[in-house]
């Protein structure tokens, strides 16, 4: 049976959450739920939170669809005011937003079950767990789900607000949709040009990021 509790790591924002959920299996309950806050290095003592999950509060992010709507369970911040902030959502299998903008750009891991994000239309991809997305402020899109699914959803601003298409802006950022095949691990012997041997490293389409 899963253990049953909630982690809050305080380190670098979701690069080193992605790295720590990523190894982790979550189920469709997120009855293991972890997140990042970006104000204090992981190497300290008071860094490191644990909480029952059962404290966690959830709420539905629309609350007239009810149990259809997605929930969300907030980790730390409040994504309902001016702020940095994180939270689990949850999404029922078959579940399809329409098509809606945010005020502000988010970035998602998936953790369980499989997640689509992109623009109306646009043929299905679903992101298993490991995968990671970005949502530019202002951009229509939808969110669907195959399967009973997790995701955690950071932002670096709030409130977080869900919008119609007819709010649409060009905030002059693109999406991204890096699906977890397309991320491959190096370990500390590749890297003969990085000094620090404990250092390993994700390479994502041709692109280098030191993870510390």
């Amino acid at each position: 049976m899963p253990t049953k509790y909630s982690l809050r790591l305080r380190c670098k924002p979701l690069l080193c959450h992605w790295i720590i959920c990523s190894s982790l299996l979550i189920n469709g309950a997120g009855e293991l739920a972890l997140a990042v806050h970006p104000e204090q290095p992981l190497n300290t003592a008071a860094g490191t939170e644990v909480v029952l999950v059962s404290e966690v509060k959830w709420r539905h992010l629309n609350p007239a669809r009810g149990d259809a709507s997605p929930a969300a369970g907030t980790l730390w911040g409040d994504q309902t005011e001016d702020g940095e902030s994180g939270s689990l959502v949850r999404f029922q299998g078959g579940f399809s937003s329409p098509p809606h903008v945010h005020n502000i750009t988010y970035r998602g891991i998936v953790i369980a079950g499989a997640l689509h994000n992109d623009d109306p239309g646009a043929e299905p991809m679903w992101m298993p767990a490991g995968s990671w997305w970005t949502q530019p402020a202002g951009e229509v899109h939808l969110t669907a789900a195959r399967t009973q699914s997790v995701a955690y959803v950071e932002i670096q601003s709030g409130p977080y607000l869900v919008e119609g298409p007819d709010k649409k802006f060009d905030n002059g950022e693109r999406p991204v949709n890096m699906d977890s095949s397309n991320i491959v691990w190096l370990d500390a012997a590749d890297l003969d040009w990085i000094e620090s041997k404990s250092t390993r490293a994700i390479v994502q389409v041709g692109l280098l990021n030191q993870v510390i």
